[in-house]
């Protein structure tokens, strides 16, 4: 947040996610030099926490013969579903780039947990695997889970009321 004309505002990001100030925006920018602006994407915050993206577009409006806009006409596109969809086609070819280079099966499972945390906001991914036998799960990835908690379901039992993983695998 920062405050904006002695309000509260909102602040934008940036597509690298870093902080935009203020001055950086379009339609303040245009206003103070006369430059158009097309397709400035930028991220703001959501009441509801999450992150909505935008295309911004500036034009100046005509000045009173001193070269100077006295007004911009502003345009702006949600690009959120864009955006999550470009983001999600690249992490996949990164992941099938591991897979084809050989990459060990932990450190690709690691990185898919990874892009579901991204994916789901809010959201810990871990993925366990099945022993021979069917009866017991072992952890395989789970980099945003305490070690502890790892190390703790590891041999967790299959079954009708066996946890919430393991309920889930049967």
């Amino acid at each position: 947040r920062s405050i904006i004309g002695g309000r509260e505002g909102v602040a934008a990001v940036r597509e690298d996610g870093t902080p935009a100030p203020p001055d950086e925006l379009p339609a303040v920018d245009t206003l103070r030099t006369g430059r158009a602006h097309d397709d400035v994407v930028r991220g703001l915050r959501a009441g509801d926490g999450s992150m909505v993206w935008l295309s911004l577009n500036s034009q100046p409006l005509g000045g009173n013969g001193d070269g100077r806009a006295h007004g911009v006409a502003l345009s702006f596109t949600d690009v959120t579903e864009r955006r999550t969809a470009e983001r999600l086609a690249s992490a996949e070819m990164r992941l099938l780039e591991m897979v084809a280079a050989e990459t060990p099966l932990e450190d690709v499972l690691r990185r898919l947990a990874l892009l579901v945390e991204d994916h789901c906001q809010g959201a810990v991914c871990g993925v366990m695997r099945v022993s021979e036998d069917g009866g017991r799960l072992h952890p395989l990835a789970g980099p945003s889970l305490p070690a502890a908690y790892l190390a703790a379901i590891d041999g967790a039992a299959v079954g009708a009321r066996a946890g919430s993983c393991g309920t889930a695998v049967h």
